[in-house]
């Protein structure tokens, strides 16, 4: 996820500003363009297992020791893989 994290924040995911809510998720996967009509075949989710999180936490992203990005989580889905492909 680190990747994505990097594609975030060096506009190399633009539009984009961050990871998608489920609203966003569902269209890209569906309609393979943003809800806005934008074209945008990529999924870029937050995949955890942490169940703690919820919408509304900001938690800091980290490379070994080294703080990367905060990330404020909006939404609290569990993607489609199998659907996606």
């Amino acid at each position: 996820q680190l990747c994505d994290v990097e594609l975030i924040m060096n506009g190399g995911f633009s539009p984009l500003t961050g990871f998608m809510d489920e609203a966003t998720y569902k269209s890209v996967v569906d309609n393979v363009s943003l809800p806005d009509g934008l074209i945008f075949g990529l999924p870029v989710v937050f995949d955890t297992d942490d169940e703690d999180l919820s919408p509304g936490d900001i938690v800091l992203l980290k490379d070994g020791d080294r703080p990367i990005a905060t990330v404020e989580f909006t939404d609290k889905y569990t993607p489609n893989k199998a659907y996606e492909c």
